[in-house]
């Protein structure tokens, strides 16, 4: 194992959480030299920092640090452009180190010992370099091959086309992908014995802070680095001048004065790129997508089981259209905001809140935004001093501000203090209170955050909802140049105009809340035929646009519609016809997740989550767009699975037809897809429980005798499936069980009556444990519904 792998270590704590906070810091800490006023132990220990690994300043005769000629040339490019003074700094630093002890900056023993030199970070661009030869996710350095290389002290002196060849040797014929690599903070420094938190930072923050990479990920962690695609040329001379002046360090000179600027030294010059580091998902296994939308939702306080919401994210995948069914304040509207939530993103609406030269309103001052985009807003104050202050800052406080209820006439330092709590941001770059207040005000005054360019909206159906104009609105007949729209609208038009014009399509989700308070099929008609159909829906009968609304809308793939439905005196039966097109899913609350709301335990919030799973956006579309396949033994299953319960249901003219079996073999395929240790008959139990039961509901002489039927086909296992049965015993078990499912649906049947009354104790809690039961959730709620049909004498999917 390599001792030099152990013993590598680069100075981290001059750089800080971002590329702004930590030209800020640097900046500020040099305001503080100037003055002499770094007397506290926290600043002290900055300037120390800041003097042995980027050189900005320098002891004089006294032992005092003095600004260096470094920090005028840094603070020359800061005043033009903070993000890229920073990233010229940190390239400038990272090229001069060879195998330094980062405190101490001296080039470590071990190196010492074993007489190697090494510019590791002019090594690492000149092998990606190489890489770049490749396509698409080959053309990235994964840290398991760099490690594994690095593992081998003798490896260290080779050249980087000798890594080159033995990276390709490593990948043999085989195409690299991302998926399962493992990355740094848990999985690579045990293996290899590696310091903890130094590669990570070094390659996940250090480097990055430089803008000459892009990084690939694996679910939420990042596994991979290669040279950014969209270098401009600015960048694109600074990765050059690395490669093409080797800057090894001659131990008998002082680091210090290694650290001068030079003659020939990194060129003084400013990108324009955009600071933001690219982040590429690559083919990401959709079952790490899952892990987090799990972890966030827990995060946000909101508990399901995995299971749960497998069967959810499997149900939009399978088709856009899910009805989410269950008793009033269940948790229906919160699980879909909460995903809608996670996949939105600020960056999104930025220019439409901040246009250039438009003045954000402070409290004693007003400030003009010079410029902006996804990544940060620059404000002028009158002096014409500029600020830059990161987007996701402005809605770290923004959220803050509506969590809490306050207002303009709330102090900044009041936000401030709050926003500290939790953020991802360092205090510096919060004592822009000021311009940040008016900021965070400017997005929220402006209506765009919560309604106008959110990618999901909250739409509450109306009773007196009655026709499609309630959801797209109509033509003003009295003025051919005006549409009056609606917020469902403006949300689909959002949608088509990603879908359409931009080169990264994200889901958008239109919620509509309590869909039966009117009867469905009246204002949910076209986009019912839409759906399936595919064709467009006519909105009016202008050849032009109308206030940007056109004649004829397609909806478009990047949309899905969740409905909500209780049940009570005020709502409406659903249709087969609207059951037949979306999964069902039912909500019910257990005795524990009642006990830990009342204690306290259950807080559902947006403050944390919002855009938090944006990078997974493009993910969610690609996924929802493909079409799996499931392997011939899981479809031979699926039809004869499916067959006994369309005999059944045809003897009481309740067949499925073609479209729910088809729906149903995709669900396998993503329900599959997401969970990697599935099981055959959990992924059919769900689909039974939310594509067939729903549309049953009755009279106590109409539905009895079939749901007893279907309870059969739930409860017993598939015996003639066992291993080592012949062909005659498989056809007799199987003729017996069809037998047996038909015998059932006689009320007089003493033992599948015995079966059906012991399902559930008196409490009605479950007696029988789900591994004893084929199907153990449809059976679960068949045996609910025949419950109330002895009851009531009447029975439907819908519980209130």
């Amino acid at each position: 194992m390599s001792i030099l792998i152990k013993k590598f270590t680069f100075d981290r704590n001059t750089f800080k959480s971002d590329t702004i906070s930590s030209a800020d810091e640097a900046a500020h800490t040099i305001e503080l030299v100037r003055a002499g006023s770094y007397d506290d132990k926290t600043t002290s220990n900055k300037v120390q920092a800041l003097a042995s690994s980027m050189g900005l300043f320098i002891k004089n005769g006294k032992g005092v640090y003095d600004v260096s000629p470094l920090a005028d040339n840094f603070l020359m490019l800061y005043a033009q452009n903070k993000e890229d003074a920073w990233r010229w700094l940190a390239t400038r630093s990272l090229w001069l180190y060879s195998i330094p002890s980062g405190t101490q900056a001296e080039v470590n023993s071990e190196a010492r010992k074993l007489n190697i030199s090494f510019a590791f970070f002019r090594n690492i661009i000149r092998l990606l370099l190489h890489l770049e030869a490749l396509e698409q996710e080959q053309r990235y350095l994964y840290y398991d091959e760099i490690t594994e290389i690095l593992n081998d002290d003798n490896n260290w002196s080779l050249s980087p086309d000798k890594w080159f060849q033995k990276i390709l040797a490593g990948r043999g014929n085989a195409l690299i992908s991302p998926v399962n690599k493992p990355g740094f903070l848990g999985e690579l420094d045990v293996t290899y014995g590696l310091p903890r938190d130094n590669w990570n930072a070094l390659f996940n923050k250090n480097f990055a802070q430089t803008g000459l990479f892009e990084y690939v990920k694996s679910g939420a962690k990042t596994v991979g680095i290669a040279l950014r695609s969209d270098l401009d040329d600015v960048l694109q001379r600074r990765v050059r001048f690395i490669v093409d002046h080797p800057a090894e360090w001659n131990p008998t000179q002082l680091w210090a004065d290694h650290l001068k600027p030079k003659s020939n030294d990194l060129p003084l010059e400013i990108s324009k790129s955009a600071s933001a580091v690219p982040i590429i998902t690559g083919n990401t296994n959709v079952q790490d997508l899952l892990k987090e939308i799990n972890s966030a939702l827990n995060a946000a306080g909101f508990t399901i089981t995995e299971d749960f919401l497998r069967r959810y994210i499997a149900s939009l995948f399978t088709k856009r259209f899910v009805i989410l069914s269950g008793m009033t304040g269940s948790g229906k509207t919160k699980l879909a905001q909460l995903l809608a939530a996670w996949l939105d993103g600020p960056d999104f609406m930025v220019t439409d809140i901040f246009k250039k030269g438009s003045v954000l309103k402070a409290d004693r001052a007003n400030y003009n935004v010079s410029a902006a985009n996804a990544s940060v807003l620059n404000v002028e104050d009158t002096g014409s001093k500029v600020t830059a202050l990161p987007i996701p800052l402005i809605y770290e406080w923004v959220h803050v501000i509506k969590n809490n209820n306050y207002d303009r006439s709330t102090s900044g330092e009041t936000i401030r203090g709050k926003a500290q709590e939790n953020s991802a941001y360092s205090s510096y770059i919060h004592g822009y209170t000021s311009q940040l207040k008016a900021a965070a005000f400017q997005v929220i005054e402006t209506s765009l955050q919560d309604n106008e360019r959110k990618r999901y909206a909250v739409v509450p159906v109306e009773a007196t909802w009655s026709g499609m104009e309630d959801i797209f609105g109509y033509a003003d007949a009295l003025d051919s140049n005006r549409y009056v729209g609606r917020e469902s609208l403006q949300l689909i038009l959002r949608a088509s105009e990603n879908y359409n014009s931009s080169d990264s399509t994200l889901p958008y989700f239109l919620i509509l809340d309590e869909m039966n308070l009117s009867h469905v099929e009246r204002y949910f008609a076209a986009i019912l035929s839409a759906i399936e159909s595919g064709e467009p829906i006519p909105l009016h009968n202008n050849l032009r646009d109308i206030d940007g609304v056109p004649g004829r809308l397609i909806l478009p793939p990047n949309l899905f519609i969740i409905g909500t439905i209780n049940v009570d005196e005020t709502t409406y039966q659903f249709s087969p016809k609207v059951l037949d097109r979306a999964n069902v899913i039912e909500f019910r609350v257990s005795s524990l997740q009642m006990k830990d709301f009342l204690e306290g335990k259950i807080t559902p919030s947006f403050e944390g989550i919002t855009g938090k799973g944006r990078g997974y956006a493009e993910l969610f579309i690609k996924e929802a767009n493909y079409t799996p396949d499931l392997p011939e033994d899981d479809r031979l299953l699926l039809a004869e699975d499916l067959m006994l319960f369309y005999d059944l249901l045809a003897l009481n003219g309740a067949e499925f037809g073609f479209r729910t079996s088809k729906e149903i073999s995709k669900f396998l395929g993503f329900y599959k897809r997401l969970d990697g240790n599935w099981l055959f008959a959990s992924a059919l139990d769900a689909q039974i429980v939310q594509k067939v039961l729903p549309k049953i509901h009755g009279s106590q002489r109409k539905v009895e005798p079939l749901l007893r039927g279907l309870a059969y086909l739930c409860f017993y296992k598939r015996m003639w499936r066992e291993d080592g049965l012949s062909s005659s015993e498989v056809s007799k078990r199987k003729q017996d069980f069809v037998t047996q499912a038909k015998s059932a649906v006689d009320t007089k049947n003493k033992t599948f009556n015995e079966i059906i009354s012991s399902a559930h104790d008196e409490l009605g809690n479950r007696t029988y444990l789900p591994d004893d039961i084929y199907l153990p959730l449809s059976f679960e709620k068949i045996i609910r519904m025949l419950l109330r049909l002895n009851r009531d004498g009447f029975t439907s999917f819908a519980e209130a």
